[in-house]
């Protein structure tokens, strides 16, 4: 027999039994694993499996029940929500919080009224989902709380080290118009290392001992920080100076003004772009502080968790770069949301009387005459001094219920040039926005001036 019969019996004998397999198969009988069954070979009583099912939308994370923690996070927000930041600049500030975050340590048990930690709890949502006029609102509740019911709370936060040094490094992935928004934010509470002296030395007189030496601390403190940043050393050698010059002076009775340049000596000139420095580095430390910071980072990102870092092993090749450093927009602040917004037509004395029924509100004040100024605590504002045809009377500074204050860019060349005293004065109309500011004390803050001719 040839050799190629051979291999053809030899291959017959192979693939006859399973030949017959097949053809004996019954036709309901059991599908051989590589046989692939037809849609009609389904069980009926199985169901077709969902294809690609649409992700889940993202739960609102449960806030925590100790109201210590909670106002931790508020703070976290707070300054997440100034600074504007984009879902990339989070994600960082949430990779450098693992390791520079404080451990927390043992905290005093918080006492906080049921009304205040539910508003805590609502602040912390507006936060989060970024609603302006919520924020706002519950701003004045949180004034109302603690005037009525003041909780004890024990949240403060301690710089570490490793916060010192991650600040420096991300402050350079905010861009300009961020750190704006973050001096804008704190309105006219923009810290000014002599402004802190001053008020400090005008308040002394009426506080007792404790709390003197309380107050006195807290501002030496700031002082310090304010002129020479995370620098430990000479940070606290300042705060000792301004502790004992505190000290020594805040019994004697002089006119407002009168040290100015004494603190000034004691203060130095740290120039106002240093100061800007300074502050946004000591946020963003306090921010990396904050034993809650991952959560309220994580809180604010869009489905959760950091993004994976540039270079990181778990990005994929063709992933998008990061975002620029300019990629927020500024959204526009409360004073000017909508340009068709209403001006009311009221007289200054009304608003001068109750400011809080007029809170949010553009009003426009007629035939005032502004009489002079004084620098605001913040370097962009200046506050006016303000009489109307019928007397009353505004003064250009903070001892009193309202003020007017105007940034220094919107100013006319009339009003920059005045100082308080000169005996003269410029009639104008005044289009201003009510904002609550602190406790029992608002803003008037200008948006437009036209001059009368």
């Amino acid at each position: 027999m040839s050799r190629t019969r051979i291999c053809c019996v030899c291959l017959a004998a192979l693939f006859a039994p399973a030949a017959l397999i097949v053809v004996g198969a019954p036709a309901g009988g059991t599908v051989h694993a590589n046989q692939q069954p037809g849609k009609g070979d389904q069980p009926k009583n199985r169901k077709p499996r969902a294809q690609n099912p649409p992700a889940a939308p993202k739960k609102e994370a449960k806030p925590p029940a100790d109201p210590n923690l909670l106002s931790l996070e508020l703070k976290a927000l707070r300054i997440l929500r100034a600074l504007e930041a984009t879902p990339h600049q989070i994600s960082e500030i949430a990779r450098a919080g693992k390791t520079t975050a404080g451990s927390g340590g043992k905290r005093e048990a918080g006492k906080a009224s049921d009304a205040y930690v539910e508003a805590m709890v609502q602040m912390r949502r507006a936060l989060v989902a970024n609603d302006e006029d919520a924020v706002e609102k519950l701003r004045t509740q949180f004034d109302e709380l603690e005037e009525k019911n003041p909780p004890d709370l024990d949240d403060g936060v301690e710089i570490t080290d490793g916060a010192q040094i991650e600040a420096v490094r991300l402050l350079n992935i905010f861009s300009p118009q961020q750190v704006a928004a973050y001096a804008l934010s704190l309105n006219d509470d923009f810290p000014d290392p002599v402004h802190l002296i001053q008020e400090a030395l005008q308040e002394g007189h009426s506080l007792k001992k404790e709390e003197w030496e309380t107050a006195r601390s807290k501002v030496a403190e700031e002082v310090g920080w304010l002129v020479y940043g995370l620098q430990g050393e000479k940070a606290t050698k300042l705060e000792e100076q301004v502790s004992a010059f505190l000290d020594q002076k805040h019994l004697e009775e002089v006119k407002p003004g009168a040290r100015d340049p004494e603190i000034r000596k004691l203060v130095g000139s740290p120039g106002p772009v240093v100061v800007l420095t300074n502050v946004m580095q000591h946020a963003l430390a306090e921010l990396l502080s904050n034993p809650q910071v991952g959560k309220a980072a994580n809180d604010c990102l869009p489905h959760g968790g950091p993004r994976p870092s540039p270079g990181s092993a778990a990005k994929p090749a063709a992933a998008a770069p990061p975002a620029p450093q300019n990629e927020a927009k500024r959204p526009r602040r409360a004073e000017s949301k909508s340009a068709d917004t209403a001006v009311k037509r009221v007289q200054l004395e009304d608003v001068v009387k109750a400011p809080d029924a007029y809170e949010g509100q553009q009003l426009q004040f007629d035939n005032v005459t502004v009489t002079g100024t004084a620098q605001g605590k913040a370097p962009v504002n200046l506050w006016l001094a303000v009489k109307t045809a019928s007397g009353t009377v505004v003064n250009a500074s903070r001892d009193q219920k309202l003020t007017i204050l105007i940034p220094v860019a919107k100013a006319p060349a009339s009003i920059k040039e005045m100082k308080s005293g000169d005996g003269g004065g410029v009639t104008v109309t005044l289009i201003c926005t009510i904002q609550h500011d602190r406790a029992k004390h608002w803003n008037a803050r200008v948006l437009s001036v036209h001059e009368k001719k």
